[in-house]
């Protein structure tokens, strides 16, 4: 799919030649939340968990499912993507941001 950044279509590549099938939503989100606690312990230079807090607040984070950040309230900041269904198959849309 063109529409799909070089990060997230590397991801999708990978995973299929490991699973021999597309990875689901929740796959990539998983791998995505895990890396950004990675990058989070990175920048926090600490495995403290306030530390770790403070650093999730700054988060500037580019998964392979899109750029995450978090508000003020530590809520997640997210665009959505908008597929079609049709004869089972997906196809991209558009991005609607969290914005």
């Amino acid at each position: 799919n063109s529409n799909l950044s070089d990060k997230t279509a590397d991801f999708v590549a990978k995973y299929r030649e490991a699973n021999g099938k597309d990875p689901a939503g929740c796959t990539a989100l998983g791998y995505d939340g895990y890396n950004l606690m990675l990058d989070s312990i990175e920048k926090a230079g600490s495995t403290d968990p306030e530390a770790i807090k403070e650093a999730l607040k700054n988060a500037d984070f580019v998964g392979v499912t899109g750029p995450v950040k978090f508000d003020e309230n530590g809520d997640p900041s997210k665009a959505a993507v908008i597929m079609e269904v049709k004869d089972n198959k997906f196809s991209y849309i558009t991005e609607v941001s969290a914005e």
